[in-house]
């Protein structure tokens, strides 16, 4: 009898996994393996982030434009530098409270935002390609910083 309730536990849990969520796990556990991230896999966690069901790259980074997540929308395939998602990340979090950044908008200022919140780590430069476990890193610490809308 025990091992026929909790297979019906199991199956109950399993039943409130929407097929969004599924998705979202399949996409995170391919991202991860990836050697060097796009912009449009910072598009599309960003939606993740944002509790929405990614669409269409353009209507998606359109989305973010809108937001003021985005100050531009770039080739889908451009590689993702660290500076592009810490610009993207402290404009989701809404980090106010750095001059540098409010006067230039800058992807530099942005990263030196990240690191002094401790989103981003200070090894490396706005410069460098992301591979899909730093993405993930960054998406943890967005989290724990309170991102998740």
């Amino acid at each position: 009898m025990k091992k026929i309730l909790s297979v019906l536990f199991i199956l109950s849990l399993v039943s409130f996994i929407s097929a969004q969520d599924l998705n979202q796990i399949e996409y995170t556990q391919n991202l991860d393996i990836k050697k060097k991230v796009l912009f449009s896999d910072a598009v599309t966690m960003f939606v993740y982030q944002l509790n929405r069901k990614p669409s269409t790259f353009d209507k998606d980074a359109k989305y973010l434009l809108d937001q003021g997540i985005i100050k531009k929308i770039y080739p889908a395939d451009k590689p993702l530098r660290r500076g592009t998602i810490a610009y993207m990340t402290v404009k989701h979090l809404k980090i106010n409270d750095s001059l540098m950044f409010k006067i230039t908008k800058s992807e530099r200022y942005a990263f030196y935002v990240c690191v002094s919140y401790k989103i981003m780590d200070k090894d490396g430069s706005e410069n460098d390609i992301l591979s899909g476990g730093e993405l993930l890193e960054i998406f943890n610490s967005i989290s724990e910083f309170g991102g998740e809308k």
